[in-house]
């Protein structure tokens, strides 16, 4: 009878940690933003290397952002799971797993070093679109 009573509590504990991995998953845009905040740094890092720019900082993090926007809303891919969800982008025509959501949180699988790899790519620029990046110097020139 004990050992009944302490699975049926164990079975209770498991439900309810199950129950609490669904409903605390979270969605797509936790992901996306999550890599945006990275990539910012990324960003920050690379403008305040060049002392020139750091007055344009701002600008230059916008307009990068905005055309990490358009990258991210076209090659992140969110796979939902029972309990979990992974984030994938599409880099050099090969899909990577780059982050990990469960538990209402995100983890990122890719660091600081491999976001400014993946920025600085031929393959993000083509895909990005060379009109928006020369777009966003003719608007960086004129400031």
């Amino acid at each position: 009878m004990r050992f009944l009573r302490t699975l049926l509590i164990l079975a209770v504990l498991v439900g309810g940690l199950m129950i609490a991995l669904v409903m605390t998953k979270p969605d797509g845009k936790a992901h996306y933003d999550a890599l945006k905040v990275e990539a910012l740094k990324v960003v920050d890092r690379q403008v305040s290397q060049v002392p020139i720019l750091e007055d344009y900082s701002a600008q230059i993090s916008m307009g990068t952002l905005n055309l990490l926007d358009d990258y991210l809303k076209h090659f992140l891919f969110v796979y939902d799971h029972t309990f979990y969800n992974v984030g994938v982008v599409e880099y050099t025509g090969e899909r990577y797993m780059i982050s990990v959501g469960a538990a209402g949180r995100v983890w990122l699988l890719a660091d600081a070093d491999d976001m400014e790899k993946m920025l600085k790519s031929q393959d993000v620029m083509k895909k990005i679109g060379t009109d928006k990046i020369d777009q966003l110097i003719q608007d960086f020139l004129s400031i």
